[in-house]
């Protein structure tokens, strides 16, 4: 049987986390790092595409996500679930609204929604404004976040700049109507022209409702939160079977290592928490000047360190930091970090390490296609959107985060869950 669900999810954290929460909605899931059909879709309800177009040129980020949408036809998956940050992180000219755009036109549909909100994780969407916590998203550190400063928390503003479809407000009193006047208000408001509806949720029952009433649309968009109640949904009118077989994750044979490019406050707060038994090495501006340079120091430190160690190489900074790594290493600092990182994951396998605990989307989707990772299974989860995954043979492990997510001792209790 194909599976019901094909979801596009524009980085690779991301679609760890998309597929957690599909596996939390009782659907075993299977994430691919490249658009192509997998080998063995037997007993899988839903296939994670994992893109790295969330910080990419429009263009190209259109043509992944649309290369990716033809895999999912081709697989047979009826349902498409267009998966972004909770956060939103885009710019002004996309991606999310210009793949949104395509993705519709392509499908041949006209209506869509748009839905961020991760209540647990105190993302939430109130008149059409992003808040994190109690904070407007603009107010926050991602307004300064080195490749999608988030400058505006009003996403009907936002995507107005992005898309060409007409952007519509749902609002938080049809929310808790419930889903048949959510659906009311939808079929109400769609005419010739697509349309894309904002919509407003603050907790996790008004998640539940969107999720009911989108039930019939083949296309939906959102954060990992929304995805988790759509094979209920899926359920309740006959499109999704029961549960397959859960994976038994067993720990490969070998050594763990934390590689970190993310700059999030949260993983800058688990660096300064991680135990004495994670020795760390940082990747400094004035030390990736020369890529060469910079990997062998790295290896060389690695080398050296004990086995029972975990060892931690990061380039994770603050904002000053940041300021400064751009005035050594241009715009593309970010880039050069991830380089960096991806060839030392890559070398570090001939030192014996097999399990890979990696903070950041970017530094994820460089890291897994310089070790030509093609595909792995959802396992359990180490925190809220973050699981355990391995590769189909079992030999190596992985565990990838977005840059908020887990607790200020995440470092280690990611290492005690990979054993």
């Amino acid at each position: 049987m194909a599976p019901l669900i094909g979801c596009i999810a524009d980085d690779f954290t991301g679609a760890s986390d998309v597929a957690s929460s599909l596996r939390a909605g009782g659907v075993r899931t299977l994430v691919s790092f490249k658009a192509t059909r997998p080998d063995n879709l037997k007993d899988y309800g839903a296939v994670v595409f994992a893109l790295k177009s969330r910080s990419i040129e429009v263009k190209d980020a259109i043509a992944q996500s649309l290369k990716a949408l033809a895999v999912c036809r081709n697989i047979g998956a009826a349902r498409i679930y267009f998966k972004y940050c909770s956060t939103f992180d885009s710019t002004r000219k996309g991606n999310i609204g210009p793949v949104i755009d395509a993705l519709l036109t392509e499908m041949n549909e006209k209506v869509t929604i748009v839905c961020p909100s991760f209540p647990d994780n105190e993302r939430t969407v109130y008149q059409g404004y992003l808040f994190v916590k109690d904070r407007l998203l603009s107010e926050t550190h991602m307004r300064h976040h080195p490749l999608n400063p988030m400058s505006e928390s009003n996403l009907i503003k936002w995507l107005e700049y992005q898309s060409e479809s007409d952007i519509e407000h749902l609002p938080l009193s049809v929310v808790e109507e419930g889903a048949s006047a959510i659906k009311k208000k939808i079929a109400q408001n769609v005419g010739p022209q697509r349309k894309i509806f904002v919509v407003d949720a603050i907790n996790e029952s008004h998640l539940r409702e969107i999720a009911a009433a989108a039930d019939g649309m083949a296309l939906v968009t959102g954060g990992s939160a929304l995805s988790e109640y759509l094979p209920q949904a899926y359920r309740a009118n006959g499109l999704l079977e029961n549960e397959g077989a859960a994976i038994e994750f067993a720990s490969p044979l070998g050594r763990t290592i934390c590689l970190s490019g993310s700059c999030s406050e949260m993983t800058l707060n688990q660096l300064e928490n991680a135990p004495s038994s994670f020795p760390k090495f940082q990747l400094t501006p004035e030390l990736c000047v020369s890529f060469d340079s910079a990997v062998d120091k790295a290896m060389v430190w690695l080398a050296k360190q004990d086995e029972t160690s975990t060892p931690i190489i990061y380039s994770s900074a603050n904002n000053e930091s940041l300021r400064h790594s751009k005035s050594v290493l241009g715009d593309r600092s970010s880039a050069v970090f991830e380089k960096i990182l991806a060839e030392i994951a890559l070398r570090s396998r001939a030192l014996g390490f097999t399990k890979f605990i990696v903070a950041g989307g970017e530094t994820s989707g460089a890291i897994l296609t310089a070790l030509d990772v093609s595909a792995v299974e959802i396992g359990p989860s180490v925190a809220q959107g973050v699981p355990i995954t391995c590769t189909s043979d079992g030999e190596e492990a992985f565990i990838m985060k977005s840059g908020n997510f887990g607790g200020e001792r995440f470092f280690e209790e990611a290492k005690d869950a990979l054993g």
